[in-house]
């Protein structure tokens, strides 16, 4: 990580978070930053990993990898910006691949509304190791929730906009 994207973003967490993982695995995560943000948009747990080697009798279900997915951001999140990730992130979204993989979406929420474009996934392999966690989080928000124009002052506003790029009256369908 960069003195800068540290600066840029005050991501403390990251540093601690691989850390962390460093610990409870054994090894070092790869790690890609986000341009924009400075967290983390990429994080590949080693397959040999104590984090995602998993000894089964048999295969883990989807509410065990929802779980699983959980307590890794809950734990970690700090590499991506979440500083809580059951205020921050939504329920999960479960989709499977032809390969046996099992991807696991959860959305941001900032103060109860979604945040456009914010997501987070990890990724479970056809063995049930959790070996990818990517995707774009949006740390630091600081805006007031609340909308400052009606929805009708805010469509009035809109479609004179358009008007205006048109160069004629815009139609409502």
């Amino acid at each position: 990580f960069s003195a800068q994207a540290q600066q840029r973003t005050g991501l403390s967490g990251q540093h601690d978070a691989i850390a962390r993982i460093a610990a409870d695995t054994g090894t070092t995560p790869e790690v890609s930053l986000h341009d924009s943000t400075g967290a983390a948009r990429f994080v590949r747990l080693p397959r040999s990993s104590g984090a995602t080697a998993q000894s089964r009798s048999r295969a883990m279900t989807d509410s065990a990898r929802q779980e699983g997915s959980v307590q890794f951001l809950r734990a970690y999140g700090g590499l991506f910006g979440v500083t809580d990730a059951d205020q921050e992130l939504g329920a999960a979204r479960v989709t499977k691949d032809r390969q046996g993989g099992t991807h696991i979406s959860h959305r941001q929420f900032y103060k109860g509304l979604p945040v456009f474009g914010a997501e987070l996934k990890t990724h479970y392999d056809a063995a049930d190791n959790l070996v990818v966690a990517n995707g774009t989080f949006i740390p630091d928000i600081s805006v007031d929730p609340k909308p400052s124009r009606s929805a009708e002052d805010a469509a009035k506003v809109a479609m004179k906009r358009v008007a205006a790029d048109l160069g004629r009256p815009a139609k409502l369908a």
